[in-house]
């Protein structure tokens, strides 16, 4: 079975009822059978989504693109390091991709294409060849206007909003609609009507603004691809093509006035720097020779040189000075302590190395000596006293005096020699005390020529680079592929729309059928039955069909049964009027076909399903009226009468029973005569003679009565059961419907089985188990149902044992 959305109640049998239902498991096959069952509304679906789309593809007016691609380099085109301090930034794709869309950029193409003018009808036909659109004022007042040909070869020009006539515009004849003027060629006077639109400036450029799709190629390519749709393709062509320039000489210009703004700036940076660096070299030249540079460090290693030469002879010389000023005080003290000894002191100075070089002090120390000795000899002959020896003494002394004067000269000599040296060393450590801070501004004014100088070669080099830069093409940015006229339109296409018309009408369809079936809460299957009553399913009754006359069910009514079986009344024709033509389902005595089966299948199945050894009273209902429990209790009745056996048909529904109009014999007497005890039994019964044996006796239920329930819920009924139980073999009771009223409840509690008949597609399930539920509040013995009225070859997608029956049908 497949699977249906249908949640019943309560059951009356919980233990049944209760348990999952099989079908309540998704499956493949069971949705198929869901979607087979409701195939004629998906294809009903599918063909008008398809005829849909299909109208609306053939009205809908073409759609065309063209694409134009640009490069942007990653990485853009420098002029140098310092001449890109006044650039933009490298290039980057996002950027340039908000730029094309910018509005400036827009608003340039709309006034160059002249986009404010749209030509809207004929479809097919191109603006630019019928009209040449040059310059479309901004302030142009927008409008839609028609334009007929008249037969003498001029158009009339008309406001479609209005239908105001404008003006007639003969061949050769400008075309003014209100500001905006249009020339027609020759090809324009070969349509008979032309429908324009004049939109004002920022509408065609929000238009257009939609129009154009700007997208990256792939994120590892540095391309732009502008596309740009529309019914013109002249149009289309030119609109990525104008914009894709116009963003191209964009690009140019704004490199090329920042190469011009560089250039400038360079060249006033170059003036100002070339004057600083001819002030500092002036700076660096005048302190050369003012401090004499020739070589710092030269310079300095010189005077440390000398200085150390200096130090040296004047360290040789205080030495020297000291040794003889010692010298000197010692003569002296020994001429101070002996004057008479002072020749023979100053031989000491004979012991100085230095005075021996002395030319002078030479001779004289040899005078001295020659004397001395002279003195000596004379000393040894004579006495001190005597006259020779005191002037050799005297002689002795003088020249004595003389080393002396000249050891006293010479040691002044060399004091004066320090004293010099003093002050030339002195000098020469001032000097070179002076020599670093000469050298750091002799190093300072060197670096800053020569910075001044590195900074205005750069700038001359870039200089050069910038002008070179404003004369020469941006590479960066560049037209790869312009875009070209289209030759088939994007949309619609029509293969695409009715392929996809058709998924979509099934799946329209499909969720139809679900929400249909899901909606759909009636009795369809045994398993429906099975699933809300939890009784088993006693017989499946197909839909009759009409028969023709001579087969028909009238003829259980006739004069070939008019004559007496049993003990029952002769049945009689009734009154006229009472007469209404019998439901086509009354089957025929002697009938075949699936119809009579199905209800011989119902005897048997009944036959073994009712409680007790012998079961003889069956109550028919159904939950609710026009569910065929009348035709269900008749054509039974009929088919265990067919069998031979005695059956009694009771129209147990006092209310509104129809067991008299299905037979055509008259309403009255009947039942409530009889349990009111009006007539008897016998005068209320009516027989019929069923096959070439059977005889089916049939209580009609009389006259409708106050009190129905009253009545049929008392000792009179049970006793007339009791009694009716001994004449008869089967006693076939039918009941009001069990949701309406209590009758069929009283009636079946004290039968031997109920019959619940429910009607194909037509009674829900909540119905079926809510009157199977008061039947058993009363402890009715529901035995089984009915499905009635099912169209097999319908519903043979509900049950598997359905295309049994319609195979055998008819």
């Amino acid at each position: 079975m497949d699977q249906r959305p249908i949640r019943y109640p309560a059951q009356a049998y919980p233990e049944i009822g209760g348990r999952p239902r099989p079908e309540d498991s998704p499956a493949p096959w069971h949705l198929w059978r869901m979607l087979s069952r409701h195939r004629l509304l998906i294809a009903g679906s599918t063909a008008a989504v398809v005829a849909t789309t299909a109208y609306f593809t053939w009205r809908v007016t073409p759609t065309f693109e063209a694409s134009a691609s640009i490069r942007i380099a990653q990485e853009d085109y420098r002029v140098g390091d310092l001449a890109n301090l006044r650039a933009s930034a490298p290039t980057e794709v996002p950027t340039e991709f908000q730029v094309l869309q910018s509005r400036t950029l827009l608003e340039a193409v709309t006034d160059s294409l002249g986009l404010q003018v749209e030509l809207r009808a004929p479809a097919t036909a191109s603006r630019e060849n019928l009209f040449p659109v040059g310059k479309v004022p901004g302030d142009a007042r927008p409008g839609k206007y028609r334009l007929t040909l008249e037969p003498v070869g001029r158009f009339r020009v008309e406001d479609r909003a209005t239908g105001r006539r404008l003006g007639l515009v003969p061949p050769g004849a400008a075309l003014n609609l209100r500001g905006v003027t249009l020339q027609p060629t020759s090809a324009a006077f070969r349509h008979s009507v032309i429908d324009l639109d004049v939109y004002s400036f920022e509408d065609a450029v929000e238009r257009l603004q939609k129009a154009v799709k700007v997208k990256r190629r792939s994120p590892e390519a540095n391309i732009l691809d502008v596309t740009y749709q529309g019914a013109d393709p002249r149009l289309v062509q030119r609109v990525p093509n104008v914009l894709a320039a116009r963003f191209v000489m964009a690009r140019q210009s704004e490199r090329h006035a920042q190469a011009r703004s560089t250039a400038t700036f360079l060249s006033e940076q170059l003036a100002t720097l070339s004057d600083k660096l001819r002030d500092s070299e002036e700076r660096l030249r005048a302190f050369e020779e003012r401090m004499r540079v020739v070589s710092l460090p030269d310079e300095a290693s010189a005077g440390l040189t000398r200085a150390a030469e200096l130090q040296a002879k004047r360290n040789a010389i205080e030495a020297e000075r000291s040794a003889l000023a010692e010298l000197a005080r010692a003569i002296r003290d020994s001429i101070a302590r002996d004057p008479s000894r002072g020749v023979l002191a100053y031989r000491n100075l004979v012991a100085f190395p230095t005075l021996l070089h002395n030319d002078a002090m030479s001779q004289l120390l040899s005078s001295l000596t020659v004397i001395e000795d002279r003195r000596s000899e004379l000393l040894s002959r004579r006495s001190p006293r005597d006259p020779d020896a005191q002037v050799l003494t005297a002689r002795a002394n003088q020249v004595g005096e003389q080393l002396g004067a000249i050891a006293l000269v010479y040691l002044q000599g060399l004091a004066n020699q320090v004293s010099a040296l003093d002050r030339v060393l002195g000098q020469s450590q001032r000097q070179l005390d002076q020599i670093p801070a000469k050298q750091l501004e002799f190093a300072r004014l060197q670096r800053e020529t020569k910075g001044l100088e590195e900074i205005v070669t750069l700038l001359e080099s870039r200089l050069k680079e910038a002008e070179i830069a404003e004369a020469v093409e941006d590479p960066s940015v560049r037209l790869v592929d312009a875009a070209i006229l289209p030759r088939k339109p994007v949309s619609p296409k029509p293969v695409f729309n009715l392929v996809l018309a058709l998924v979509l009408g099934i799946g329209l369809g499909s969720g139809a059928a679900s929400l249909r079936e899901y909606l759909d809460r009636t009795i369809r299957s045994r398993q429906d039955v099975l699933w809300a009553t939890g009784v088993p399913v006693l017989g499946l009754l197909p839909r009759a069909r009409e028969p023709r006359r001579s087969r028909s069910g009238a003829q259980l009514v006739g004069s070939r049964w008019a004559r007496r079986c049993g003990n029952g009344r002769q049945v009689s024709r009734g009154d006229p009027s009472e007469r209404v033509a019998r439901p086509a389902s009354l089957i025929s005595g002697n009938g075949s076909g699936t119809l009579v089966e199905a209800y011989n299948m119902l005897g048997t199945n009944l036959a073994f399903a009712a409680r007790g050894d012998a079961p003889k009273v069956f109550t028919v209902t159904s939950p609710l009226p026009g569910e065929g429990k009348t035709t269900v209790a008749a054509n039974l009745a009929l088919t265990l009468a067919r069998r031979g056996a005695r059956v009694l048909l009771v129209d147990g529904d006092l209310r509104h029973g129809t067991i008299a109009t299905v037979f055509g014999f008259a309403r009255e007497p009947g039942l409530s005569e009889v349990l009111l005890g009006i007539v008897p039994l016998g005068k209320a019964m009516h027989s019929i003679v069923v096959g070439e044996m059977g005889c089916l006796h049939v209580l009609s239920r009389g006259r409708v009565c106050g009190n129905p329930l009253h009545l049929l819920d008392s000792m009179r009924t049970y006793s007339l059961l009791g009694s009716l139980r001994q004449e008869y073999d089967s006693i076939i009771v039918d009941t009001p419907p069990a949701n309406v009223v209590a009758d069929a409840s009283v009636i079946g509690a004290h039968s031997d089985g109920v019959i619940v008949v429910a009607r194909a597609a037509v009674t829900e399930g909540q119905a079926l188990a809510f009157a199977v539920n008061q039947l058993a509040h009363v402890r009715a013995p529901v035995v089984g149902a009915v499905l009635n009225d099912i169209d097999f070859r319908r519903d043979a997608a509900y049950d598997d044992a359905y295309r049994y029956y319609a195979s055998s049908d008819g």
